[in-house]
């Protein structure tokens, strides 16, 4: 399995979705992407999970919309949402239901909890939520960064 794509797509907050308090982009982002707010200037940025920057941040979350550099993002941190496609593009993946999903050495990006575990590199673990069906829906209820570094080659649970 690989990342989870989620750019092409419309994210779609469900009932009882919780957001964080407005706030620039301090680089373009685009709906859909994994975005944590950074200490020093407040502003959402892409994740990675082998990005020492992004650990331990204060909030992370999933963009609801697209902003350029300086202009407002909403970010939904907690919840339901669901991705529909864009008329005219790909479908978006499907998640395994079940599945925990993290944040991936792609910027902005998320991937199975599986497929992070085969990695090699220096990690950090931070989850962001799992699938509640095995078709578009994703839940954010246990989103948390735990700062947990996880050395090169070291197996996992």
């Amino acid at each position: 399995m690989a990342d989870i794509i989620t750019v092409e797509t419309q994210v779609i907050p469900q009932s009882g979705a919780r957001f964080a308090p407005t706030a620039n982009a301090g680089e373009a982002i685009t709906a859909g992407q994994v975005v944590y707010k950074k200490k020093l200037d407040g502003k959402w940025y892409l994740t990675a999970f082998n990005d020492p920057e992004t650990s331990g941040q204060y909030a992370l979350g999933i963009s609801v919309d697209k902003a350029g550099i300086g202009q407002p993002l909403q970010v939904q941190i907690g919840g339901d949402l669901r991705f529909a496609p864009i008329v005219g593009t790909p479908p978006p993946p499907l998640f395994a239901a079940g599945s925990i999903y993290v944040v991936s050495d792609t910027g902005g990006f998320m991937v199975s909890y599986l497929e992070w575990t085969a990695k090699t590199a220096l990690r950090y673990l931070s989850i962001v939520g799992y699938a509640t069906t095995g078709t578009l829906n994703f839940n954010m209820d246990i989103l948390k960064w735990t700062g947990v570094v996880i050395p090169s080659g070291a197996v996992t649970p």
